[in-house]
C-alpha cells in the first residue's frame, strides 16, 4: 500500500494562488487568505488504497476542512476546538482511484467579514 502524506505547515514556502480550484502536490504548500463566505477547493489524485493526510495551519481564522469524492459527496470533515490558531488535520484512505477534493472554509461564514490566513 502506497502512503501519501501531505503535511503542509508554516514556514515551508509560499505560493500565490488565485485560482478557485488548485491541485495539491506533496511538499508544495500554499498560503492563502480567506475572508467572508469564500470557499477554497483543492484537488488531489489518489489511487485505490492510498492514504492522504492534509494539515492546515490556522493563522487568525477558524478553519473547517472537508474531504469530498469526485462526485462531490462529502466523505469526512474536521474542525478541532482550537479556535483561530493551531492545526486542522484530515486523513483518508481512498477506496477507489480518482480525483478527490479538499475544501477549506471558515467556521462562522454568515455575516463574518474578518480575514485570516492559512497554510495548506
Amino acid at each position: 500500500t502506497l502512503v501519501i502524506t501531505m503535511i503542509l505547515s508554516l514556514g515551508m514556502g509560499f505560493a500565490n494562488a488565485q485560482s478557485n480550484s488548485l491541485t495539491l502536490e506533496l511538499n508544495k504548500p500554499f498560503e492563502r487568505e480567506l475572508a467572508g463566505e469564500k470557499l477554497h477547493t483543492y484537488k488531489v489524485t489518489l489511487k485505490a488504497g492510498e492514504f492522504i493526510q492534509v494539515q492546515v495551519v490556522q493563522k487568525g481564522i477558524d478553519i473547517v476542512l472537508s474531504f469530498h469524492s469526485a462526485k462531490g459527496l462529502k466523505l469526512t470533515g474536521i474542525d478541532s476546538p482550537n479556535s483561530i490558531s493551531g492545526f486542522e488535520t484530515l486523513s483518508w484512505v481512498a477506496k477507489t482511484a480518482g480525483v478527490y477534493q479538499i475544501k477549506v472554509n471558515r467556521l462562522e461564514q454568515t455575516g463574518n467579514s474578518e480575514k485570516g490566513n492559512y497554510s495548506i
